[in-house]
């Protein structure tokens, strides 16, 4: 038996091209097929993948790597919860000046302006009047999309434990186990409809 050599990581060459593409776009399945050749099945490939994902050297590196991007740019569970806070805790007033005006971005406190989505500016141009009498009226509409509150507050509760996940039990007739019967065409269509949700 052959033993394959291992890098500084404690990985193989192959587990080291897997493990890198899969910090990049987190898909086992297109990670396993850079790392081992392309021309490997997706039912194949999505197999081994989790196989390999659950190896003690391949799960100590990600997590590793993980931790080490988290704490590179801040990410924390103190942040996170700030930042959902602010976005399910924003007050629409806060966008707004005394007199009803629209603040300025610049205006705006850093908890504020992070909660806004999107801004869009539209000038009107209105002309009253003929040649050298022509009056020229511009109107900027300011259009502010905020972040979804509602969202923000269930993924809140739910980052606090507040929601617990819905959970599901199906049995079969008298309570009896659920059995399900499927041919390998079946399987083949269940385990395609699984990946592609």
């Amino acid at each position: 038996m052959t033993t394959k050599k291992l890098n500084k990581n404690g990985l193989t060459e192959n587990q080291q091209i897997f493990c890198d593409h899969w910090l990049i776009h987190r898909n086992g399945t297109q990670a396993y097929k850079k790392a081992f050749g392309p021309d490997k099945k997706d039912t194949v490939a999505a197999v081994q993948a989790s196989k390999l994902l659950r190896k003690a050297n391949v799960s100590a590196y990600l997590t590793t790597q993980l931790e080490a991007m988290a704490e590179k740019n801040a990410v924390t569970r103190e942040r996170i919860t700030a930042e959902l806070a602010k976005l399910a805790f924003l007050q629409p007033k806060n966008l707004f000046k005394e007199d009803g005006t629209l603040k300025a971005l610049s205006e705006l406190d850093d908890d504020v302006a992070s909660a806004i989505a999107g801004l869009q500016v539209d000038t009107h141009v209105t002309i009253n009047g003929e040649n050298e009498k022509a009056e020229f009226e511009q109107v900027n509409i300011h259009k502010i999309k905020l972040w979804d509150k509602t969202k923000a507050l269930i993924e809140l509760a739910q980052h606090l434990g507040m929601r617990a996940p819905v959970k599901s039990e199906l049995t079969g007739a008298e309570g009896e186990p659920l059995q399900v019967k499927m041919n390998s065409t079946g399987l083949k269509n269940a385990i395609s409809r699984q990946r592609n949700k």
